[in-house]
């Protein structure tokens, strides 16, 4: 980002600026003077901020950065006139995690439908979730990424079933997580075992 890319008058309008991703460098006085500055979003691409990069930025409060605290420490922040920006509360992008993968049961017929659900939390921007089902370890079912959190499936053999679930965030992070197994019987086919009289003979008029 280049330094000191604002006029005077255009810096004193500012109120919240968001860098986008992308974005390796932060120039030295890019935003120096910017007297009405509140947040800067900072995302993660970024590995060094300029000298006087932020100074005489008295309103600025809040820093959200698209990394953790971690990732914050490795940026190389200019010793001088970053006061504002150091100072502000950095609030940091927890890391991208699965929860939970479950499905609605453990056990299940052939042509009986399996629900499973995910839960996700942390990582950067929006979360978007797919799933992919296997039997016995082969792949059945490979579902595309979108914003529902559950998947329903209707084995068609027995074995034992079990959901992957891929969770993906804005900053194109990706986590996996598979499911407990869920064995799936095939059905008892409806048999007939006997067909019998209450008796083996009866006179005329006789109830059977």
């Amino acid at each position: 980002m280049s330094s000191s890319p604002f006029d005077y008058d255009t810096r004193k309008m500012i109120r919240s600026v968001v860098i986008n991703s992308g974005v390796t460098s932060i120039g030295s006085s890019a935003f120096s003077s910017c007297s009405n500055l509140t947040s800067v979003t900072i995302p993660k691409s970024v590995t060094s901020i300029g000298s006087y990069a932020f100074s005489n930025c008295s309103a600025l409060t809040d820093v959200y950065y698209a990394g953790t605290q971690a990732d914050w420490n490795t940026i190389s922040i200019y010793n001088y006139g970053n006061d504002a920006l150091t100072a502000a509360t950095i609030h940091y992008t927890e890391p991208l995690t699965i929860t939970s993968v479950k499905a609605n049961k453990s056990t299940a017929a052939v042509g009986e439908a399996v629900t499973w659900t995910g839960a996700a939390s942390g990582g950067s921007g929006s979360l978007q979730y797919g799933f992919r089902i296997y039997q016995d370890g082969t792949l059945v079912m490979k579902g595309s990424y979108g914003s529902s959190k559950t998947v329903t499936y209707t084995p068609t053999a027995a074995g034992t079933y079990t959901a992957k679930f891929y969770v993906k965030d804005s900053a194109g992070t990706v986590v996996t997580k598979n499911s407990s197994g869920v064995t799936v019987t095939a059905a008892v086919p409806l048999t007939i075992t006997s067909v019998k009289a209450d008796k083996t003979g009866a006179s005329v008029g006789e109830a059977i």
